[in-house]
């Protein structure tokens, strides 16, 4: 996408930037002024963003201060804000004029001035991307561990949804209305079934991807709590993103303060909330049944010692150990304090789901739990040894 109220004038050096980039092959949603941010739900898949900062027409666009006013340097912020809360994807911000005064004002946003220190976004001159528009998009991505991912991971998904729908197609092109029947049939949300089925073929279906850009695999850091950070994020997904009409393994709940937290470990299929509960009963969400474990928030350690002495007394048969599940804490969760509830009576404390493979291996440990029989002490004494003191 590339934004600049001089895109169409052949004199000017945004229409040679954009001819650059057409010249690759690349096809360019062109515009003037900034577009209707409503419209973002159509701009999923662009690969990058193009914004001129300065889009009032006939502007002077010289070197020095930036000449935008108040009310239209807020409007571009507010769109770019709304952007990027709804797009993820590199943004070029290029000028004619002073780009370390642009810095300096976009550090007064404090989204924008958050992006821009991850590397997303950045501001550049026009006149130094004219001898290599690309080269400079291809070595800012590849400098960033998340653009550098995006780009290989996004390239690779569009070929692997092209086979995955190209290879049901052969099957039976009506193949999502099936899915939608069998779903609706059982009870279970008929889109969260179908998005499941697009997603697990998906998988499958993706080429092993190498991810050997010196971004990823020279990155370095010493900072724990980005750390903690990205271990919660592939740990625990937050329940804005939940579907209100899933109840599934791992749902976490509030328990009566902030230290503690209950986790459900009862089987999906026991937890369809629109299946009849009989062959002419009504369906019943409220009554579903959850079977829960009780967890614990623990002091973060502050040693190697500490650290061990966490995992030998909460991470084993009788209970498992969640590192940085909820505010950078573990949390150990004891299959000795479990209770039956049902979703009328939790629903509302719901906080979060979580996450496979550790869901997946906290409902192994439980179940091992339960089948635990215990035997009869037995010492050295059997075999004619002595006696324990």
């Amino acid at each position: 996408m590339f934004i600049d109220d001089q895109i169409a004038d052949q004199t000017k050096s945004a229409y040679q930037l954009k001819e650059h980039i057409r010249a690759t092959g690349r096809p360019i949603a062109e515009y003037r002024d900034l577009p209707p941010i409503e419209q973002a739900r159509h701009w999923r898949s662009i690969a990058f963003l193009v914004l001129d900062w300065d889009l009032v027409p006939g502007s002077p666009g010289a070197l020095g201060a930036s000449t935008l006013s108040d009310f239209q340097r807020q409007e571009l912020f507010t769109w770019l804000e709304s952007f990027i809360d709804q797009i993820f994807c590199p943004i070029f911000v290029i000028s004619a004029e002073d780009v370390d005064d642009i810095r300096r004002q976009i550090d007064e946003s404090n989204t924008l001035q958050r992006v821009m220190s991850t590397g997303r976004l950045a501001v550049f001159s026009k006149d130094s991307l004219m001898e290599d528009f690309l080269g400079h998009l291809e070595n800012w991505v590849s400098s960033s561990p998340a653009l550098a991912a995006l780009n290989i991971w996004a390239n690779e998904y569009e070929r692997a949804t092209d086979r995955l729908f190209q290879d049901m197609e052969q099957l039976e092109s009506d193949w999502p209305a099936y899915v939608w029947k069998t779903a609706t049939e059982d009870g279970v949300d008929p889109s969260y079934e179908l998005a499941t089925v697009i997603s697990a073929n998906l998988l499958h279906r993706i080429d092993v991807v190498q991810f050997d850009v010196p971004a990823i695999t020279e990155f370095s850091s010493n900072s724990s709590q980005a750390m903690r950070r990205v271990t919660q994020g592939r740990t625990v997904l937050p329940k804005e993103r939940l579907y209100e009409t899933m109840v599934l393994p791992g749902d976490l709940f509030e328990g009566e303060d902030d230290n503690e937290v209950w986790v459900n470990i009862t089987p999906a299929c026991h937890t369809v909330l629109n299946r009849h509960t009989n062959a002419v009963g009504a369906p019943d969400p409220d009554g579903v049944a959850l079977h829960l474990v009780r967890g614990v928030r623990l002091a973060m350690p502050t040693s190697s010692s500490s650290f061990k002495a966490l995992k030998n007394r909460h991470d084993g048969p009788n209970g498992m150990l969640i590192h940085a599940l909820f505010g950078d804490a573990p949390y150990a969760f004891s299959f000795r304090t479990q209770r039956l509830t049902t979703w009328g009576e939790i629903a509302h404390k719901r906080i979060g789901r979580l996450l496979p493979p550790y869901i997946t291996l906290l409902q192994q440990r439980n179940a091992a739990y339960l089948m635990n029989e215990g035997v009869p002490r037995v010492s050295f004494e059997l075999y004619g040894g002595a006696a324990p003191t």
